[in-house]
């Protein structure tokens, strides 16, 4: 059921997500919809939460759900109520966008609370992969009543980095190419896959790439950031060092500025490239500690992790660097 939702509409938070499977939420400041997908398995007896989900560039709303729907997965949802957002434009055989600029990252994070207002959702943990990360940490910014918590994955730190060799074939994309021939136009390596496993729209898609490429550096902002969050990459992703990058940065302004507050603990994983896909019991296990770290699913048990022989978790907690793990049953991200 797909559901148009305003502000003059009013539809109870719970009719909305017992009687729906996508919802529009409409920016009037962008005037552009975000098609929000709800992942509901939760019962009456279990404490929720809610978590909003922020997809990567090329990709959608399902990059989430396949993670949501894997095995080790079971527990959390049971307990959460997933918010899976595809970005305007960027969802599924979109109709191609008529404007002419696409928003800034900054403009789309701060414009994520149009869905929790019309949803009236006080307050969500957020979830972004890749520029989904930075999306969510400028949500988090500019609301930071209404955020509990950030994870962020593969986070690009600076205004530049790995996916200039990509923007010029963009800049000649046209509106009908498939998959094919932008994998033709584009010698996509290993690591740059992931930009193009979903179904999109080129036009649209190249509109939200050349906001990408314009983006502004997150790093100057972080300062401002009052929000717990859980940081993870795989050590093999291409944004390893951009992972990094942000990480040190918000442990430098910890150490600056003490009363901040803001606890940061990190997740790197060996032998790993993408950590959404390759590793979910680790990050489901991490991601656990951390709901609980920030006060929700206080009843939920934790699970066991069984890590492979060649998988070594590090965790990275305040100042100090932990040694690396061998193969063990739990990794503790506590503050």
């Amino acid at each position: 059921m797909n559901v148009d939702v305003n502000t003059d509409q009013s539809l109870s938070t719970l009719q909305i997500l017992l009687n729906s499977n996508t919802i529009n939420c409409k920016s009037s400041k962008l005037n552009l919809d975000f098609q929000v997908h709800i992942h509901n398995e939760t019962n009456l007896s279990n404490q929720k939460c809610f978590i909003m989900t922020i997809h990567d560039l090329g990709s959608n709303h399902m990059q989430f759900e396949k993670f949501i729907n894997c095995p080790q997965m079971t527990g959390l949802r049971n307990r959460v109520i997933w918010l899976n957002v595809n970005l305007p434009g960027q969802g599924p055989d979109a109709e191609t966008m008529t404007i002419k600029k696409y928003p800034s990252l900054e403009e789309l994070g701060e414009e994520l609370v149009c869905i929790l207002d019309q949803l009236k959702i006080p307050q969500v943990v957020c979830m972004g992969v890749g520029v989904g990360a930075n999306i969510i940490s400028y949500f988090a910014l500019k609301n930071t009543s209404r955020c509990l918590g950030l994870i962020i994955l593969e986070p690009i730190a600076s205004s530049a980095g790995i996916f200039e060799a990509i923007r010029k074939k963009f800049n000649s994309f046209q509106s009908k190419k498939s998959i094919g021939n932008i994998s033709d136009e584009i010698p996509l390596d290993h690591s740059d896959q992931c930009l193009f496993t979903e179904s999109y729209n080129s036009k649209n898609m190249a509109l939200f790439a050349q906001s990408f490429f314009q983006r502004s550096c997150i790093l100057n902002q972080l300062g401002n950031l009052r929000i717990d969050a859980m940081i993870a990459v795989g050590k093999l992703s291409p944004l390893y060092t951009e992972t990094k990058k942000f990480y040190k940065t918000l442990q430098d302004l910890n150490k600056k500025t003490p009363q901040r507050l803001v606890n940061s603990p990190y997740l790197e994983i060996d032998n790993c490239v993408n950590i959404l896909k390759e590793c979910p019991e680790r990050l489901t296990s991490s991601l656990q500690y951390f709901l609980q770290g920030i006060g929700l699913l206080s009843a939920m048990p934790m699970q066991k992790i069984h890590a492979k022989p060649r998988s070594i978790i590090s965790s990275i907690l305040s100042d100090s660097i932990c040694d690396e793990m061998s193969s063990s049953s739990s990794i503790a991200l506590s503050h």
